[in-house]
Order: C-alpha cells, then sequence, then structure tokens
C-alpha cells in the first residue's frame, strides 16, 4: 500500500510476550491529490473541455529552445590524467624494485 515504509527506523528488544507491545493506532483515510496532479482532465465533469485541454497542450509552440543533450558527445579527455599518473608513478617503483 502507499503507506507501507520498508526502512527500519528503530529496533527495540524489549522483555516479555508480544502481548505486552502497545499495537499502533490504526491509520487515518487520508485524500490524495495524485489523481489531480497527475490526471486533471479525468476528474473534470465535461468532455468537451478534456478535448479542448488536449487539443491546447499539443498545439502550444515551443518558446525557448531545447537544451542541448549533456550526454550527446561524451568527452573521454577526463580519464587521461590519472591514467598517466598512475603509468608514471609505477615505473619508478619497478625501476626501484629490480635494482635492489
Amino acid at each position: 500500500t502507499q503507506f507501507d515504509n520498508p526502512k527500519i527506523n528503530a529496533i527495540v528488544v524489549t522483555k516479555g510476550s508480544i502481548e505486552d507491545v502497545p499495537q499502533l493506532p490504526p491509520l487515518e483515510e487520508v485524500e490524495t491529490f495524485d489523481q489531480q496532479v497527475l490526471h486533471p482532465h479525468k476528474l473534470s465533469d465535461s468532455d468537451d473541455d478534456d478535448e479542448e485541454d488536449l487539443e491546447s497542450v499539443q498545439q502550444r509552440p515551443s518558446r525557448t529552445p531545447r537544451a542541448k543533450d549533456p550526454y550527446a558527445s561524451v568527452d573521454y579527455s577526463y580519464l587521461i590524467l590519472p591514467v598517466i599518473v598512475s603509468v608514471g608513478a609505477f615505473l619508478p617503483i619497478l625501476f626501484c624494485l629490480c635494482k635492489l
């Protein structure tokens, strides 16, 4: 259900039986506004308004240009420096170990 929470917030170790543990009160009915937020056209009474709303959303012109996709061109140059540093550190260590 929507009230389930899979996280464990606390663990209590008590002495006694399960009947000694006080039970939680039942949950109150909470009105959710998910349907209104996600699907407002389903909640309205008239079907004509729904069709007009959908058409206005589909015909809306884009006023701003689309943002550039940051993943379109991936730049791997940031990986070169760690490789160079690791090779530069490994070679002197290898040289010193072979000399001993």
